[in-house]
């Protein structure tokens, strides 16, 4: 692969990556990255034990992320690095997402709108939201988010929310 570093790189979209241990610290060479799209194809030897998605906490410029995995319904992989503290806006679709994730996502301090699609939330069973609180949140999209129920404070989880799309 390149050893290519691009310092003056600040948008890049429509980048498919394979979901693999070689992508995972791709992301260092691009390290004022201000917007990214990025579609990670998840292939089948991923499993919990390998890292199949690369590091995005590595982008501490990064404002806007879409982060997508395969689009096939069973495909749904848990991201599980952090996310960068820069982010304001945040899209993500055919995720598998735990309680742990959506409480890393509720702590980035400037994410101002969060859409997630087509998701899983704790393999479809209960979203507890009761001990999140999304300080700056503004809009929130959920779209063909699978879970059972939602436990949700919304005056205490989303007190700032302007737009709700269910």
């Amino acid at each position: 692969m390149l050893h290519l570093r691009l310092e003056n790189l600040r948008t890049l979209y429509e980048l498919y990556l394979p979901g693999s241990e070689g992508t995972e610290d791709i992301f260092k060479r691009f390290p004022n990255l201000q917007n990214l799209e990025v579609y990670i194809e998840q292939l089948p030897d991923c499993s919990a034990e390998k890292i199949c998605f690369p590091r995005l906490d590595v982008l501490n410029e990064l404002e806007q992320l879409r982060l997508s995995s395969s689009s096939s319904s069973d495909s749904f992989h848990e991201y599980t690095h952090d996310f960068p503290l820069s982010l304001k806006k945040m899209r993500l679709q055919w995720l598998a997402l735990s309680s742990d994730s959506l409480s890393k996502i509720a702590r980035l301090p400037n994410l101002q709108e969060l859409s997630l699609e087509d998701a899983i939330i704790e393999e479809g069973k209960e979203w507890n939201m009761e001990d999140v609180t999304f300080q700056n949140l503004k809009s929130l999209t959920l779209v063909r988010v699978e879970f059972s129920e939602w436990q949700v404070d919304a005056e205490k989880s989303f007190f700032v929310v302007e737009k709700l799309i269910i």
